[in-house]
């Protein structure tokens, strides 16, 4: 089973990874962080794994090579209505067989994206972040290969005490015609703590 992955959003990724506490971040300071700060982060995880079976020989069927290449960018420094900013995100994922003859990837999965995000204060103090995507993924092919899904999707990463976080995604899925089924598999949202 897959653990739960957080999708850290710019703003609580910026204030935690820099130590400070969420007592202790100011409406100003977030203000700062967003005109200031870096608007090209990280955004899922990055990996790059490979494993070989020690108990048998390595062959195209047992081992192969899974990589994850994810970031997001902050569009402009500039505020939107109720104090939102416009991001993209972008994710990339692949299996390749290294194994085999001539290195061939078996799968390479697309996760563009567009969002609103708006930092949430509670007492002038940062309480988490609100966000509404439009996200695309697809395994890039056509015809009858071809596996696609669009989605609206609302996020809600709030932080707790201390350097505790909580995540709850949501999301309406759209033109997914050629996998009628995959809402079977995919649900309709997450939650996860950190």
């Amino acid at each position: 089973m897959e653990k739960y992955r957080l999708h850290l959003f710019i703003i609580l990724s910026l204030i935690y990874n820099q130590g400070y506490g969420q007592d202790r971040i100011s409406r100003d300071s977030v203000k700062q962080l967003l005109k200031f700060g870096p608007s090209f982060t990280l955004y899922e995880d990055n990996y790059f794994t490979t494993g070989i079976p020690l108990n048998q020989p390595v062959t195209s069927k047992n081992s192969d090579v899974k990589f994850q290449i994810s970031f997001k960018h902050r569009l402009t420094s500039m505020v939107f209505p109720f104090d939102s900013y416009l991001f993209l995100t972008y994710t990339q994922r692949s299996f390749w067989n290294i194994y085999k003859l001539s290195k061939p990837f078996a799968e390479t999965n697309y996760n563009p994206g567009i969002g609103l995000a708006k930092p949430i204060f509670k007492h002038n103090k940062l309480a988490g972040v609100i966000a509404l995507k439009l996200e695309h993924k697809s395994n890039g092919r056509d015809s009858i290969y071809s596996r696609s899904i669009n989605s609206v999707i609302l996020e809600y990463m709030a932080g707790l005490s201390g350097h505790k976080r909580l995540k709850l995604r949501f999301w309406y899925p759209f033109s997914y015609h050629e996998n009628s089924n995959l809402i079977n598999y995919t649900g309709y949202g997450e939650a996860g703590f950190i």
